[in-house]
C-alpha cells in the first residue's frame, strides 16, 4: 500500500480546525481516540458542527442573509455524554441540544468550510485564505 501524499489541502485542512477553535472556544474531537477521528473525517467526510454566525441587531448575520449558506443551519452539539461536539454529516442534520452562537462573521464560518471541503482539490489556497480574510468585516 502507497503512503498518501500530503500537502499544502491537508494544511489548509489543519488552518480550518484551528479557526473552528477559535470560533468555538472548544477542543475539536475531545475525548474522542484518533481512529474516531479518521473514521468521523475521511471515510464518512463529518465535520466538526460550526455555530451560528453572529447576529447584528437588526437580526441580520454580518453582511450575508443568513439563508445563502448552510452554515447557518449546522448547530453546534454536545454528544449524549456531555463531553464534546457532536459531528455532523454534510447534509448538516442534527438535533440540537444546545445552539451556540458564535461572535464570528458569517464570512469566517464560511471560509471554515472551504478549508476543509472534503475534496482537497475544492479547499483556497493560502492565497486565497489571505485574500478573503482581507475582505471580511472585523
Amino acid at each position: 500500500m502507497a503512503e498518501p501524499v500530503y500537502g499544502p489541502p491537508a494544511d489548509v485542512y489543519s488552518f480550518a480546525i484551528v479557526c473552528w477553535e477559535l470560533a468555538t472556544q472548544q477542543v475539536p474531537y475531545d475525548g474522542w481516540a484518533a481512529p474516531q477521528v479518521v473514521v468521523s473525517v475521511a471515510h464518512r467526510g463529518e465535520r466538526l458542527p460550526l455555530p451560528l454566525p453572529r447576529v447584528s441587531p437588526s437580526g441580520a448575520s454580518s453582511s450575508l442573509p443568513v439563508n445563502d449558506c448552510d452554515v447557518a443551519s449546522t448547530v453546534a452539539t454536545t454528544n449524549a455524554s456531555g463531553s464534546g461536539p457532536v459531528v455532523v454529516d454534510n447534509s448538516g442534520t442534527t438535533t440540537a441540544e444546545e445552539v451556540v452562537t458564535s461572535g464570528c462573521p458569517l464570512e469566517f464560518l464560511q471560509l471554515i468550510e472551504a478549508c476543509w471541503a472534503q475534496d482537497p482539490s475544492d479547499r483556497p489556497t493560502f492565497v486565497d485564505i489571505e485574500r478573503a480574510i482581507a475582505k471580511m468585516p472585523l
